[in-house]
């Protein structure tokens, strides 16, 4: 399991274009901050629920499905885990 109260966003942001390229083979090249999940990385409900079981699984945060409303795009993700992170390390 990561260690997410020892990582920067840069850190974040590479960890989940790994668990993209793993879970959705998805080259980490065509992955972006701005990258929009269904527009740029054909991806779907499924897909979404698939990446933040991912998530929860390898830096044992916990979303709440009101957490994951609204994500659009890799840095909504990537600050939904920072905010985590802050309530988990204080």
């Amino acid at each position: 399991m990561a260690e997410l109260a020892g990582m920067d966003a840069g850190e974040i942001f590479a960890f989940l274009k790994d668990v993209m390229e793993r879970e959705f083979d998805i080259s980490p090249e065509e992955i972006r901050l701005e990258s929009d999940f269904v527009e740029d990385l054909d991806m779907d409900s499924i897909d979404a629920v698939d990446l933040a079981v991912a998530v929860e699984e390898e830096l044992g945060v916990q979303f709440e499905t009101d957490d994951l409303t609204g994500l659009q795009v890799m840095r909504d993700v990537v600050d939904l885990i920072e905010r985590k992170r802050a309530g988990i390390g204080g």
